[in-house]
């Protein structure tokens, strides 16, 4: 359960310093280390 807990937590961190960027880009390069190649990341 520990391990799911720290999932979830780097998730959350990552959710939040994607919020605060600016370029579209940003976030998703951020989100994208999350959830691998499944998300996309627009041309910059």
């Amino acid at each position: 359960m520990t391990n799911f807990e720290n999932e979830l937590t780097a998730l959350n961190e990552a959710l939040v310093s994607a919020y605060d960027e600016v370029a579209p880009e940003d976030p998703c390069k951020l989100l994208a280390k999350q959830f691998d190649d499944d998300f996309p990341i627009p041309q910059e």
